[in-house]
Parts: structure tokens; sequence; C-alpha cells
């Protein structure tokens, strides 16, 4: 009995899929800063968005082998969490493209903007390897209300096996 559970664990443990997220930003800061003054009577624009490719994700399942390449199903989901944040300010993304595959693998996800909350969203579905897939970003609830200063958070990305 014993070496029947050794089999089956051993058979388990070789079951075990490794995946790989490239995530690059394609610029040092996501948003221009607003440094032009606004006078009384001048209207502020409400909210700021990234270029459409602010992100580019590139999802490797590993190890290489037809399944994972072609066939091997997956998700991404975001999340952030605040180190100098305001709450009247709403950071949103969407998915911008399908990426690109040499095996003609596309991804698909959330197309218009969605909230990115402290917990987590799925972003982006997709199978096999798919690189280049693009997202932007927008942060709505600027105010000249908000106090003066520089607030950042951090986007959480994780990839999912499914």
């Amino acid at each position: 009995m014993s070496r029947l559970f050794t089999k089956i664990f051993i058979f388990l443990i070789s079951l075990q899929c490794y995946s790989q997220m490239n995530v690059s930003v394609n610029e040092t800061n996501l948003f221009d800063p607003i440094d032009t003054p606004i006078y009384a009577g001048e209207n502020i624009s409400t909210e700021i968005e990234s270029d459409s490719n602010a992100y580019l994700i590139t999802v490797n399942i590993l190890p290489n082998n037809t399944n994972n390449t072609l066939y091997n199903s997956w998700h991404i989901d975001v999340q952030k969490s605040d180190i100098i944040w305001d709450s009247n300010l709403d950071l949103q993304i969407r998915l911008t493209g399908t990426g690109s595959s040499i095996y003609g693998n596309t991804a698909s996800g959330q197309t218009s903007y969605g909230s990115v909350l402290n917990s987590n969203t799925t972003i982006v579905n997709g199978t096999g390897w798919i690189d280049n897939i693009p997202l932007q970003v927008k942060i709505t609830g600027i105010s000249v209300t908000l106090e003066a200063k520089n607030y950042s958070t951090d986007i959480i990305f994780t990839l999912i096996d499914d």
C-alpha cells in the first residue's frame, strides 16, 4: 500500500506546471505631472490617462511543450496596494489589445475601464503563450480640493493557471 501511495505522490508532483509572466512599463512615469497652474474660472480635467500600451504583459507557461504553448488556459488578476492614496481617486485599468503569439493565441478580457481595488479582480484571460498584452490605466477623481502632494499605489498583477 505504501508503494502505491509513493507512486501516486511522485506522479502528482511531476504534474506541476510553472508559469512565467513578464510585465514591462513603457514609460518612466505612467502619467505626466499636472504642473500647469489653474486659475479661478478655469476648468480642470478630473482624469488623466496613460498611453494605450502603458503596461505590456507577456505570459509563458513552462515547461515549453505543446500543451503549455497552445492550450493551457490562464488568467491575470490585478489589485492595488496603496502607499499614499486619497479615497477620492479612482485607479482604473483596461485591456487595449489581444497581444501577439507565433501560435495564434490571443488574450481577451476587460476592454472597458474598471476600478482597480485592494482585492483581486480578473483583467485578462488567455491560453498558451502570448506576448505584449497591452493595458491602459486612468485615474479619475482629480479635484482642486485634493491636497497638493504626490500620490502613489502599487499595481499588482497575479498570473493564475486555470
